[in-house]
């Protein structure tokens, strides 16, 4: 259906962006037609349920189906079996500067969105926790994958607009979710495109609402494994904060001096 050897090449050849919070976005991963093919293949061979975790988190809306993970079925397996090998997986942490475990567990699953679907700005940080607890594993790090499969063509504006804006806590005080969380940049909802981030209490995103009707189909994965500590310290010690202060806003100065504080290394 695809080349493995061409995802992993734009994989590497991929930069880092930094603002809001490091994450690697790769528009096109897969071309138009090749998401079209997995988007049906995928409708057609899920077994959806409703979200109820969101639901009764209050994180979500009833318009949010999941596939259940247990039962991906044959043919979506073969879409993300190579995105779950170790060589793929060391290849996306190593943009990080972060190193695979021997032993790690990781799984995907496919989310469909439709009309009014949303999800108020949240971090994954509560997966991480709920999965370690659960299961009495010892993963003390995650990463989080998700790839576009609209039925839509690349550009259409109230497709691109449903995708996951990044941002940050701008008022640790508000007690109104949407008053604490400033938006900072929007990952555009088109077909094929990928995005991945190593998960911490920093990352905070926000699915907007989805305001027309279409199938919103996407694959998500993630990767828990231990980093023996935190999995930010390698690569963003309070020099590289200080660096990205530079770039992006006010805020990650104010992170600098956190940083700086807790003697990060």
């Amino acid at each position: 259906m695809f080349s493995f050897d061409a995802i992993i090449q734009k994989i590497k050849e991929c930069e880092v962006q930094y603002d809001p919070w490091p994450h690697i976005c790769i528009e096109r991963l897969f071309s138009e037609e090749e998401s079209r093919k997995m988007h049906e293949i995928i409708k057609e061979n899920a077994n959806w349920e409703k979200d109820q975790t969101a639901s009764r988190l209050k994180q979500g809306s009833p318009n949010v189906y999941l596939s259940n993970r247990n039962q991906p079925g044959k043919e979506i397996d073969k879409i993300f079996a190579g995105f779950k090998t170790p060589m793929f997986l060391k290849e996306v942490l190593k943009k990080f500067n972060l190193v695979l475990s021997k032993d790690y567990m990781t799984a995907w699953g496919c989310s469909w969105h439709k009309k009014g679907a949303k999800q108020i700005p949240h971090t994954d940080m509560h997966v991480l926790k709920h999965t370690v607890k659960d299961q009495d594993l010892e993963f003390d790090s995650m990463l989080t994958q998700q790839i576009y499969f609209p039925n839509k063509s690349y550009g259409v504006k109230h497709v691109e607009d449903s995708g996951i804006w990044l941002g940050h806590e701008k008022d640790f005080r508000s007690n109104d979710i949407y008053g604490r969380f400033q938006r900072v940049k929007q990952i555009k909802c088109n077909p094929g495109t990928y995005m991945c981030y190593p998960n911490s209490d920093l990352t905070y995103h926000e699915v907007p609402e989805q305001l027309e009707e279409f199938d919103r189909i996407s694959g998500l994965s993630r990767t828990l494994w231990n980093s023996k500590g935190s999995p930010w310290t390698p690569p963003y010690t309070s020099a590289s904060l200080i660096e990205i202060a530079k770039k992006s806003k006010q805020w990650y100065r104010d992170q600098t001096k956190l940083a700086k504080k807790s003697d990060l290394k």
